[in-house]
């Protein structure tokens, strides 16, 4: 599976998981998920690699606690655990 379905991929488990997502121009940096007046935000840098945006994404998710309660793809399970 290529870089882009999984990262669609991990936008419909940020969907479940009821976070906000940001598109932004961030410099490169890839984005991440922060908490913002307690709502849950993912922010996805426009300016970065389609690989560095995954796997910022991937590492984030996988901090957090209900992640394990919701079905990932194979190949992201071992994504996540390769970067945790």
């Amino acid at each position: 599976m290529d870089i882009e379905n999984k990262f669609a991929a991990l936008l419909e488990v940020c969907s479940k998981l009821a976070m906000e997502v940001r598109p932004e121009r961030l410099g490169g940096s890839g984005g991440g998920i922060c908490k913002l007046k307690g709502k849950s935000i993912v922010f996805i840098d426009l300016d970065s690699e389609p690989e560095l945006r995954y796997d910022r994404l991937v590492a984030d998710l996988a901090k957090i606690p209900q992640i394990d309660t919701i079905f990932l793809l194979p190949e992201i399970r071992t994504d996540m655990e390769r970067l945790d």
